[in-house]
């Protein structure tokens, strides 16, 4: 009997499993807000801190308000967030008032001469295996926060999100 009573639950439960219909999870949408960020290129940035530079005259650091996303091939690979970025990131999170040092986040930059200008690209940790995988490449820089200093003629860009053009693409199909 109790054989008998088993085997009918097992077949019930079977039955009743094999005949509700198998719904796909839908997949989640990014958190990141990929939208905020405009599409800008190397040059355009440059123009915009040459810009701040000429109109304000402002003999110190000038923000450059936007998000910024940015399609680059890097001229080499990033290094180690040398004294000097540590000085910029620690201006910065001073001047952002930011809860966390930008230099505990940052781990390496990469340093762009670009004519009387010096374009300073700051990676997040979490991004740096995966730009060195793809550094051979072009890819899309998303940019958080970007600033000029007028004392030394530079650019920094804090860099908070990178995809190659694979990865872009997928990306942008999800968005539409």
């Amino acid at each position: 009997m109790k054989k008998i009573l088993v085997s009918l639950m097992l077949i019930l439960v079977l039955t009743n499993c094999s005949s509700k219909e198998i719904q796909e999870v839908p997949k989640p949408k990014p958190s990141f807000n990929f939208a905020a960020y405009q599409p800008m290129n190397f040059d355009s940035i440059v123009k915009v801190a040459k810009n701040i530079n000429e109109t304000e005259g402002d003999l110190g650091i000038s923000i450059i308000n936007e998000r910024v996303k940015l399609k680059y091939k890097l001229p080499k690979l990033p290094t180690k967030v040398d004294k000097y970025g540590d000085m910029v990131l620690g201006a910065n999170t001073i001047y952002l008032q930011t809860s966390v040092k930008l230099e505990d986040i940052f781990s390496h930059q990469l340093n762009i001469p670009s004519g009387k200008f010096k374009v300073n690209m700051f990676f997040q940790k979490s991004l740096i295996d995966y730009t060195l995988a793809n550094a051979r490449s072009e890819l899309y820089f998303y940019v958080l926060f970007a600033s000029y200093n007028n004392f030394d003629k530079s650019i920094n860009l804090l860099v908070n999100a990178v995809n190659n053009e694979a990865h872009e693409a997928e990306l942008q199909k999800e968005l539409q």
